[in-house]
């Protein structure tokens, strides 16, 4: 199953947001996820028409899809908990139990990461300054090493061994998304916008190339099999940012 980022579609406090999404409570209540989503939306509906009418109730939905095996595109919806168990007010008692009792595993889950000393080590590699120091630090002592030449080379493989794409590819793509010009001013800036744990591994990876320690073909290896997981892990328990949604193209008229 492929799934886009999520979109936001209600309300919340700023900064991360953990959510269970509406695969996982149709399975957990034993629920068709067609009504599941066609619950969340009488819900969203009603949430809307209450703040409408100056209600200060918070609620956070985001919408996205996700691509089943046949190959379809289906909606999907992500919650965090106090919309989950909103939605929730409407099932019977087992199924609430059985989604509060996995948000208390969620809850348990985040304490023991963010506490663990690699996740401490790694969270500086998540923040866009110091990713931003490493690679003007990294490019510099490319372009002392070799010049323009290196520092491009070096760009051009911490993209491609993180992403599968040359920078030239992601630049266009964020190009054809009808992504800003000034969000766009490098393909490490277009990752930091849609890809946040890539490119906190390729931060970090910077940090090891930017005094010749190792080389980035070794680097990249290191934080793609050991640092992503974590990063990806951070950002799905919402300790970290979740990416930011692509832009949907508007039709000409």
């Amino acid at each position: 199953m492929k799934s886009t980022a999520p979109q936001p579609a209600g309300q919340s406090s700023t900064g991360p947001v953990r959510t269970m999404n509406s695969l996982e409570i149709a399975e957990l209540t034993g629920k068709i996820h067609k009504n599941v989503i066609r619950d969340i939306r009488t819900m969203l509906r009603q949430l809307k028409a209450a703040a409408a009418d100056g209600s200060t109730l918070s609620f956070h939905c985001e919408s996205g899809f996700y691509v089943s095996e046949q190959g379809k595109q289906l909606p999907l919806y992500w919650l965090d908990k106090n919309t989950t168990i909103t939605l929730l007010s409407g099932y019977d008692v087992v199924a609430r139990h059985k989604i509060i009792q996995r948000w208390q595993q969620l809850e348990e889950e985040r304490s023991q990461v963010s506490e663990s000393p690699e996740v401490k080590q790694l969270l500086v590699f998540t923040q866009r300054p110091k990713q931003i120091a490493n690679s003007k630090e990294v490019n510099s002592y490319n372009f002392s090493q070799g010049g323009k030449d290196q520092a491009i080379a070096y760009n051009r493989a911490n993209c491609f061994h993180h992403t599968g794409k040359t920078p030239h590819e992601i630049l266009h793509w964020a190009k054809t998304k009808g992504v800003p010009s000034k969000h766009r001013t490098s393909a490490k800036e277009v990752i930091r916008t849609f890809k946040p744990a890539v490119a906190s591994s390729m931060a970090l990876a910077d940090d090891f190339c930017k005094t010749g320690r190792i080389g980035i073909d070794e680097a990249s290896i290191i934080c793609k099999t050991h640092a992503l997981p974590l990063f990806q892990k951070m950002q799905e328990l919402g300790i970290t940012e979740a990416p930011k949604p692509v832009p949907q193209l508007k039709q000409a008229r």
